[in-house]
């Protein structure tokens, strides 16, 4: 859904705000319009963002993005479907299962960006633990991006959980966890959990640090990352 022109105008000089409903999982979703982009976001955390969802935008950029023309995403936590945006505005057409638990978030995105995104994309409304149990399919890359507000619920941080997003990759198949890494208790939480779970799964597991977040991944996949 495209807004009028001088809402697009006036979100690059202040939020605009939008929309507001509440779900059985999260309380008060808001969509904002912010830079010309639609924002999701809840009391602490920004849920999508379009190409400003940095996080995942600076990670793709130091990425040969290209592997993935016309091969097969996971996304976990697929809020207003920045990911699938990001790839289209790289110019890069692939293949998108999202899997978002929120029937509310779902709603938001096909009335706002529904008609912004072309991919080929499988949105399933699921628990994302209980589908990565079930699933039986392969993907070339797993996007990890579950939150509940700012926190990762615990039973995504568990061996079993990872895995389940191990057995579920290809043999080149890449895994990207978004994880908070912006106050010294998200700092702490997140480079505990890398070096005593993360790499017991994935022991060439490797990370980038962008403003506020650290992602890491199952294998080294850029040159400036470290393990």
């Amino acid at each position: 859904m495209k807004q009028p022109w001088w809402k697009r105008g006036l979100s690059y000089f202040t939020d605009v705000h939008i929309e507001s409903v509440d779900s059985e999982v999260n309380e008060g979703l808001h969509v904002c319009l912010s830079k010309g982009r639609y924002q999701l976001c809840v009391e602490n955390a920004i849920y999508s963002f379009a190409d400003k969802y940095d996080n995942f935008w600076d990670t793709f950029q130091k990425m040969d993005l290209t592997q993935f023309e016309n091969k097969d995403v996971l996304i976990l936590g697929f809020g207003l479907g920045s990911i699938p945006y990001m790839f289209e505005k790289m110019g890069v057409n692939a293949r998108f299962t999202g899997i978002e638990y929120d029937e509310e978030v779902t709603y938001l995105y096909q009335k706002y960006m529904g008609d912004l995104i072309h991919s080929n994309i499988e949105l399933v409304s699921a628990d994302a633990y209980l589908f990565m149990e079930l699933n039986s399919r392969k993907y070339d890359m797993i996007a990890m991006d579950v939150f509940v507000e700012d926190l990762i619920p615990e039973e995504f941080l568990t061996e079993a959980f990872m895995v389940e997003l191990k057995r579920s990759l290809t043999d080149d198949g890449v895994l990207i966890w978004n994880h908070l890494y912006h106050y010294e208790k998200d700092r702490k939480k997140a480079d505990f959990f890398f070096e005593k779970k993360f790499k017991k799964i994935f022991k060439e597991g490797s990370f980038l640090q962008t403003s506020g977040n650290k992602m890491m991944f199952n294998k080294n996949i850029v040159p400036s990352q470290r393990n």
